[in-house]
Protein backbone atom coordinates (compact mmCIF):
# COMPACT_ATOMS: atom_id res chain seq x y z
CA UNK A 1 0.00 0.00 0.00
CA UNK A 2 1.76 3.23 -0.90
CA UNK A 3 1.07 6.83 0.19
CA UNK A 4 1.30 9.38 -2.21
CA UNK A 5 2.89 12.58 -0.63
CA UNK A 6 0.23 12.57 2.34
CA UNK A 7 1.12 15.59 4.49
CA UNK A 8 -2.02 16.58 5.97
CA UNK A 9 -4.87 14.51 8.04
CA UNK A 10 -7.89 14.75 5.57
CA UNK A 11 -10.61 14.82 7.87
CA UNK A 12 -11.86 18.49 8.75
CA UNK A 13 -14.98 19.16 11.47
CA UNK A 14 -18.56 19.97 9.96
CA UNK A 15 -19.83 21.88 12.84
CA UNK A 16 -23.33 22.70 10.67
CA UNK A 17 -24.00 19.04 10.95
CA UNK A 18 -23.61 18.93 15.37
CA UNK A 19 -26.38 21.57 15.20
CA UNK A 20 -29.00 18.80 14.15
CA UNK A 21 -28.45 17.33 17.69
CA UNK A 22 -28.26 20.81 19.68
CA UNK A 23 -32.12 21.70 18.77
CA UNK A 24 -33.65 19.70 22.59
CA UNK A 25 -36.11 17.86 20.62
CA UNK A 26 -37.86 16.01 23.44
CA UNK A 27 -35.22 17.37 26.12
CA UNK A 28 -32.40 15.05 24.11
CA UNK A 29 -29.03 16.14 25.59
CA UNK A 30 -26.59 14.68 24.19
CA UNK A 31 -25.58 10.77 23.81
CA UNK A 32 -22.86 8.34 22.69
CA UNK A 33 -22.91 5.30 20.28
CA UNK A 34 -24.28 6.94 17.14
CA UNK A 35 -24.28 4.46 14.77
CA UNK A 36 -26.61 4.76 11.47
CA UNK A 37 -28.24 3.26 8.47
CA UNK A 38 -30.80 3.76 5.92
CA UNK A 39 -34.29 2.47 6.60
CA UNK A 40 -36.05 3.98 3.70
CA UNK A 41 -35.66 6.86 1.24
CA UNK A 42 -35.92 10.11 3.52
CA UNK A 43 -35.71 8.10 6.99
CA UNK A 44 -31.84 7.00 8.27
CA UNK A 45 -32.10 5.21 11.82
CA UNK A 46 -29.36 6.05 14.64
CA UNK A 47 -28.51 4.01 17.08
CA UNK A 48 -27.20 5.81 20.93
CA UNK A 49 -26.08 4.28 23.88
CA UNK A 50 -26.12 6.23 27.29
CA UNK A 51 -28.60 9.24 26.47
CA UNK A 52 -28.67 12.31 28.33
CA UNK A 53 -32.14 13.13 28.63
CA UNK A 54 -32.91 16.90 30.05
CA UNK A 55 -30.57 18.93 32.41
CA UNK A 56 -27.82 20.95 30.68
CA UNK A 57 -30.47 23.59 29.00
CA UNK A 58 -33.51 22.34 29.62
CA UNK A 59 -35.53 22.50 32.66
CA UNK A 60 -36.72 18.91 33.18
CA UNK A 61 -33.97 16.68 35.61
CA UNK A 62 -31.61 14.60 34.05
CA UNK A 63 -31.76 11.11 33.59
CA UNK A 64 -30.06 8.61 31.27
CA UNK A 65 -31.50 6.05 29.59
CA UNK A 66 -28.99 3.28 29.05
CA UNK A 67 -29.89 3.50 25.40
CA UNK A 68 -32.28 5.36 22.77
CA UNK A 69 -32.79 5.62 18.90
CA UNK A 70 -33.20 8.45 16.32
CA UNK A 71 -34.44 8.58 12.72
CA UNK A 72 -33.26 11.23 10.80
CA UNK A 73 -35.93 12.39 8.45
CA UNK A 74 -34.70 14.40 5.18
CA UNK A 75 -36.89 15.89 2.44
CA UNK A 76 -35.68 16.56 -1.32
CA UNK A 77 -35.26 20.38 -0.31
CA UNK A 78 -32.48 19.28 1.79
CA UNK A 79 -33.87 19.95 5.09
CA UNK A 80 -33.31 17.50 8.18
CA UNK A 81 -34.75 17.14 11.88
CA UNK A 82 -34.31 14.30 13.96
CA UNK A 83 -37.30 12.77 16.34
CA UNK A 84 -35.76 11.17 19.13
CA UNK A 85 -37.01 7.62 20.84
CA UNK A 86 -37.30 5.84 24.37
CA UNK A 87 -39.39 4.66 26.55
CA UNK A 88 -41.06 5.60 29.75
CA UNK A 89 -40.68 3.87 32.86
CA UNK A 90 -43.44 5.74 35.81
CA UNK A 91 -43.14 8.70 33.78
CA UNK A 92 -39.40 9.01 33.75
CA UNK A 93 -37.62 8.60 30.50
CA UNK A 94 -36.36 4.45 30.25
CA UNK A 95 -34.15 2.23 27.84
CA UNK A 96 -35.68 1.85 24.55
CA UNK A 97 -34.87 -1.81 23.97
CA UNK A 98 -35.48 -3.77 27.78
CA UNK A 99 -33.18 -5.28 29.49
CA UNK A 100 -32.99 -9.05 29.84
CA UNK A 101 -33.08 -9.57 33.22
CA UNK A 102 -32.42 -7.46 36.89
CA UNK A 103 -29.19 -6.24 36.78
CA UNK A 104 -28.43 -6.02 33.29
CA UNK A 105 -28.66 -3.05 30.46
CA UNK A 106 -28.57 -2.97 26.56
CA UNK A 107 -25.99 -1.13 24.56
CA UNK A 108 -25.32 -0.82 21.04
CA UNK A 109 -24.02 -2.99 19.02
CA UNK A 110 -25.04 -2.68 15.95
CA UNK A 111 -27.90 -3.69 13.66
CA UNK A 112 -28.86 -3.80 9.84
CA UNK A 113 -32.02 -3.81 7.84
CA UNK A 114 -32.59 -6.96 6.06
CA UNK A 115 -35.44 -7.06 3.92
CA UNK A 116 -38.43 -6.02 5.83
CA UNK A 117 -37.18 -6.26 9.25
CA UNK A 118 -34.26 -4.82 11.37
CA UNK A 119 -31.85 -6.73 13.32
CA UNK A 120 -30.16 -5.08 16.57
CA UNK A 121 -27.42 -6.57 17.74
CA UNK A 122 -26.72 -5.75 20.99
CA UNK A 123 -24.40 -6.14 24.57
CA UNK A 124 -25.32 -7.42 27.18
CA UNK A 125 -23.48 -5.79 30.30
CA UNK A 126 -23.35 -5.24 33.76
CA UNK A 127 -22.10 -3.52 36.48
CA UNK A 128 -18.19 -4.49 37.93
CA UNK A 129 -18.47 -2.14 40.57
CA UNK A 130 -14.37 -2.92 41.65
CA UNK A 131 -15.23 -0.29 44.85
CA UNK A 132 -15.07 2.41 41.90
CA UNK A 133 -17.77 4.33 40.29
CA UNK A 134 -20.29 2.73 37.70
CA UNK A 135 -19.99 4.91 35.08
CA UNK A 136 -16.09 3.21 33.65
CA UNK A 137 -16.80 -0.12 35.67
CA UNK A 138 -18.85 -2.44 33.41
CA UNK A 139 -18.83 -5.62 32.36
CA UNK A 140 -19.70 -7.72 28.93
CA UNK A 141 -22.38 -10.51 29.68
CA UNK A 142 -23.37 -11.48 26.64
CA UNK A 143 -24.92 -10.94 22.59
CA UNK A 144 -28.46 -10.24 22.22
CA UNK A 145 -30.53 -9.91 19.08
CA UNK A 146 -33.92 -8.06 19.23
CA UNK A 147 -35.68 -7.99 15.42
CA UNK A 148 -38.13 -5.59 14.73
CA UNK A 149 -41.11 -6.83 12.78
CA UNK A 150 -42.46 -3.17 11.24
CA UNK A 151 -39.80 -0.73 10.85
CA UNK A 152 -41.72 1.42 8.49
CA UNK A 153 -43.85 2.51 11.80
CA UNK A 154 -42.66 4.90 14.39
CA UNK A 155 -40.23 3.58 16.55
CA UNK A 156 -42.39 4.02 19.14
CA UNK A 157 -45.11 1.33 18.17
CA UNK A 158 -42.27 -1.23 17.14
CA UNK A 159 -42.81 -4.96 17.87
CA UNK A 160 -39.29 -6.02 19.16
CA UNK A 161 -38.95 -9.50 19.26
CA UNK A 162 -35.69 -10.95 21.34
CA UNK A 163 -34.25 -14.45 19.78
CA UNK A 164 -32.28 -16.83 21.17
CA UNK A 165 -28.67 -16.35 20.05
CA UNK A 166 -25.84 -18.58 20.28
CA UNK A 167 -22.20 -17.32 19.58
CA UNK A 168 -19.26 -17.77 21.46
CA UNK A 169 -18.94 -15.85 24.83
CA UNK A 170 -15.41 -15.22 24.55
CA UNK A 171 -15.94 -12.63 22.13
CA UNK A 172 -17.68 -9.32 22.34
CA UNK A 173 -19.48 -9.65 19.10
CA UNK A 174 -21.89 -6.53 18.25
CA UNK A 175 -18.84 -4.62 16.59
CA UNK A 176 -20.53 -3.97 13.24
CA UNK A 177 -23.05 -6.04 11.33
CA UNK A 178 -23.93 -6.15 7.19
CA UNK A 179 -26.80 -7.50 5.16
CA UNK A 180 -24.92 -8.87 2.34
CA UNK A 181 -26.82 -9.53 -1.51
CA UNK A 182 -25.38 -13.43 -1.00
CA UNK A 183 -28.13 -13.61 1.34
CA UNK A 184 -26.12 -13.70 4.98
CA UNK A 185 -25.63 -11.18 7.51
CA UNK A 186 -22.37 -11.01 8.84
CA UNK A 187 -21.58 -9.99 12.29
CA UNK A 188 -18.53 -8.79 13.07
CA UNK A 189 -16.78 -9.23 17.04
CA UNK A 190 -13.82 -8.45 18.91
CA UNK A 191 -11.78 -11.08 20.25
CA UNK A 192 -8.65 -10.74 22.84
CA UNK A 193 -6.56 -13.15 25.05
CA UNK A 194 -4.23 -16.09 24.73
CA UNK A 195 -5.55 -17.07 21.32
CA UNK A 196 -4.74 -13.44 19.65
CA UNK A 197 -6.46 -10.49 19.40
CA UNK A 198 -8.85 -8.96 16.67
CA UNK A 199 -11.81 -8.56 15.13
CA UNK A 200 -13.57 -12.09 14.00
CA UNK A 201 -16.46 -12.52 11.97
CA UNK A 202 -19.83 -14.97 11.92
CA UNK A 203 -22.71 -15.43 9.51
CA UNK A 204 -26.25 -16.70 9.14
CA UNK A 205 -28.38 -17.27 6.24
CA UNK A 206 -30.91 -13.85 6.59
CA UNK A 207 -33.88 -16.59 6.57
CA UNK A 208 -32.48 -17.98 9.69
CA UNK A 209 -33.11 -14.92 11.47
CA UNK A 210 -36.36 -13.77 9.86
CA UNK A 211 -37.49 -17.60 11.06
CA UNK A 212 -36.60 -16.48 14.46
CA UNK A 213 -33.36 -18.06 14.32
CA UNK A 214 -30.17 -16.90 15.99
CA UNK A 215 -28.40 -20.05 16.43
CA UNK A 216 -27.08 -20.95 13.31
CA UNK A 217 -23.48 -19.25 13.14
CA UNK A 218 -21.08 -20.74 10.65
CA UNK A 219 -17.43 -18.58 11.74
CA UNK A 220 -14.60 -16.80 8.93
CA UNK A 221 -11.26 -19.53 9.02
CA UNK A 222 -8.56 -19.33 6.82
CA UNK A 223 -6.86 -22.29 5.01
CA UNK A 224 -4.02 -20.46 3.21
CA UNK A 225 -5.29 -17.57 1.43
CA UNK A 226 -8.50 -19.51 1.09
CA UNK A 227 -11.50 -18.19 3.19
CA UNK A 228 -13.03 -21.13 5.48
CA UNK A 229 -16.46 -21.19 7.09
CA UNK A 230 -17.41 -23.84 9.54
CA UNK A 231 -19.43 -24.45 12.81
CA UNK A 232 -15.93 -24.57 14.78
CA UNK A 233 -15.43 -22.04 17.19
CA UNK A 234 -11.55 -22.51 18.04
CA UNK A 235 -9.10 -20.82 16.33
CA UNK A 236 -10.87 -17.88 14.61
CA UNK A 237 -8.96 -16.44 11.72
CA UNK A 238 -9.18 -12.35 12.45
CA UNK A 239 -10.26 -9.68 9.81
CA UNK A 240 -7.77 -6.80 11.05
CA UNK A 241 -5.71 -7.25 14.10
CA UNK A 242 -6.98 -4.47 16.39
CA UNK A 243 -10.03 -4.91 18.18
CA UNK A 244 -12.08 -1.53 18.82
CA UNK A 245 -15.69 -1.98 20.24
CA UNK A 246 -17.30 0.16 17.81
CA UNK A 247 -17.03 0.09 14.23
CA UNK A 248 -19.30 1.51 11.26
CA UNK A 249 -19.23 -1.44 7.84
CA UNK A 250 -20.63 0.25 4.91
CA UNK A 251 -20.80 -0.50 1.11
CA UNK A 252 -19.83 2.45 -1.76
CA UNK A 253 -21.95 1.30 -4.36
CA UNK A 254 -20.28 3.71 -7.12
CA UNK A 255 -17.03 2.98 -5.84
CA UNK A 256 -17.23 -0.67 -5.12
CA UNK A 257 -15.78 -0.42 -2.00
CA UNK A 258 -16.19 -2.13 1.34
CA UNK A 259 -15.21 1.23 4.16
CA UNK A 260 -15.01 0.35 7.67
CA UNK A 261 -14.16 3.31 10.40
CA UNK A 262 -13.21 3.06 13.82
CA UNK A 263 -10.87 5.11 16.42
CA UNK A 264 -8.37 3.99 19.29
CA UNK A 265 -9.22 6.12 22.67
CA UNK A 266 -5.88 6.28 24.00
CA UNK A 267 -4.04 7.17 20.87
CA UNK A 268 -6.57 10.22 20.02
CA UNK A 269 -7.04 8.53 16.46
CA UNK A 270 -9.96 8.19 13.72
CA UNK A 271 -9.33 6.41 10.62
CA UNK A 272 -10.67 3.73 8.04
CA UNK A 273 -9.89 1.13 5.82
CA UNK A 274 -11.28 0.00 3.16
CA UNK A 275 -11.70 -3.16 0.87
CA UNK A 276 -12.83 -4.65 -2.80
CA UNK A 277 -14.49 -7.25 -0.92
CA UNK A 278 -16.31 -8.43 2.38
CA UNK A 279 -13.88 -10.43 3.30
CA UNK A 280 -10.91 -8.60 2.55
CA UNK A 281 -8.14 -8.20 2.09
CA UNK A 282 -8.40 -4.68 4.20
CA UNK A 283 -6.25 -1.67 3.51
CA UNK A 284 -4.03 -0.58 6.04
CA UNK A 285 -5.46 1.91 8.35
CA UNK A 286 -5.44 5.43 7.25
CA UNK A 287 -5.93 7.52 10.31
CA UNK A 288 -7.66 11.11 8.66
CA UNK A 289 -8.10 13.16 11.71
CA UNK A 290 -7.03 14.04 15.49
CA UNK A 291 -9.60 15.28 17.87
CA UNK A 292 -9.07 18.27 19.76
CA UNK A 293 -10.74 17.39 22.55
CA UNK A 294 -8.68 16.02 25.12
CA UNK A 295 -6.22 19.23 25.04
CA UNK A 296 -9.05 21.28 26.27
CA UNK A 297 -9.17 19.18 29.40
CA UNK A 298 -7.00 16.37 30.38
CA UNK A 299 -10.52 14.56 31.48
CA UNK A 300 -11.83 14.07 27.88
CA UNK A 301 -11.37 11.18 25.65
CA UNK A 302 -12.70 10.69 21.99
CA UNK A 303 -13.66 7.29 21.06
CA UNK A 304 -17.19 5.76 18.68
CA UNK A 305 -15.75 7.05 15.77
CA UNK A 306 -18.54 5.33 12.75
CA UNK A 307 -18.76 6.44 9.55
CA UNK A 308 -22.28 7.40 7.97
CA UNK A 309 -22.00 6.72 4.32
CA UNK A 310 -26.10 7.76 3.93
CA UNK A 311 -25.59 11.70 4.46
CA UNK A 312 -23.34 11.86 1.17
CA UNK A 313 -24.76 9.41 -1.46
CA UNK A 314 -23.20 11.03 -4.01
CA UNK A 315 -20.09 9.15 -2.01
CA UNK A 316 -17.85 12.62 -2.42
CA UNK A 317 -17.32 12.86 0.89
CA UNK A 318 -17.71 10.83 3.19
CA UNK A 319 -18.87 12.33 7.07
CA UNK A 320 -17.62 10.91 10.81
CA UNK A 321 -18.45 11.13 13.95
CA UNK A 322 -17.09 10.50 16.90
CA UNK A 323 -17.73 11.40 20.71
CA UNK A 324 -16.43 13.08 23.36
CA UNK A 325 -16.38 12.06 27.03
CA UNK A 326 -15.06 12.75 30.65
CA UNK A 327 -13.71 10.78 33.17
CA UNK A 328 -15.11 13.10 35.37
CA UNK A 329 -18.77 12.19 34.58
CA UNK A 330 -20.02 16.17 36.51
CA UNK A 331 -18.33 17.85 33.28
CA UNK A 332 -20.93 17.02 31.52
CA UNK A 333 -23.44 18.75 32.93
CA UNK A 334 -20.87 22.08 32.68
CA UNK A 335 -19.79 21.84 29.57
CA UNK A 336 -22.18 21.01 26.72
CA UNK A 337 -19.60 21.35 23.84
CA UNK A 338 -18.94 17.51 24.75
CA UNK A 339 -21.27 14.24 24.68
CA UNK A 340 -22.57 15.27 21.39
CA UNK A 341 -21.52 13.87 18.70
CA UNK A 342 -18.94 15.71 16.89
CA UNK A 343 -18.72 15.78 12.83
CA UNK A 344 -16.01 15.47 10.16
CA UNK A 345 -15.80 14.87 6.39
CA UNK A 346 -13.04 13.49 4.57
CA UNK A 347 -12.96 13.61 0.46
CA UNK A 348 -13.41 10.25 -0.50
CA UNK A 349 -11.22 10.96 -3.52
CA UNK A 350 -8.00 11.79 -1.22
CA UNK A 351 -9.21 8.79 0.43
CA UNK A 352 -8.62 6.30 -2.71
CA UNK A 353 -5.68 8.26 -4.03
CA UNK A 354 -3.63 7.57 -0.79
CA UNK A 355 -5.05 4.12 -0.76
CA UNK A 356 -4.07 2.55 -3.70
CA UNK A 357 -3.46 -1.46 -4.59
CA UNK A 358 -5.78 -3.14 -2.23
Amino acid sequence: MSKRGQTKLLGNPRPDLEQLFRQGQKGYSGADGCLSFPLSKGRDLWMFGDTIVGGRNHPEPLVMPRNSVGVLHSDRKGSREFSFHWKEKKGVPYDFFDPPKSGQWLWPGTGCLSEDKIFFFLRRMRTDMGGQSEAFHFAYAGPWVIRVENPKDNPDDWIQTPLEVELPRSVMWGSASFADPDGYVYLWGGASGRRGAGIVVARTPAEQLHRGRADRWEFFHRKGEEVVWSRETSRLATIIPETPSEISLSYLKKRKLYLIVYGNWKKNLVGLRVAKNLMGPWSPYLQVYSPPEPTWCDQYFCYASKGHTELDPTETELIITYMCNSHDIWRLTEDDRVYYPRFISVPLDEVEKVLTDI
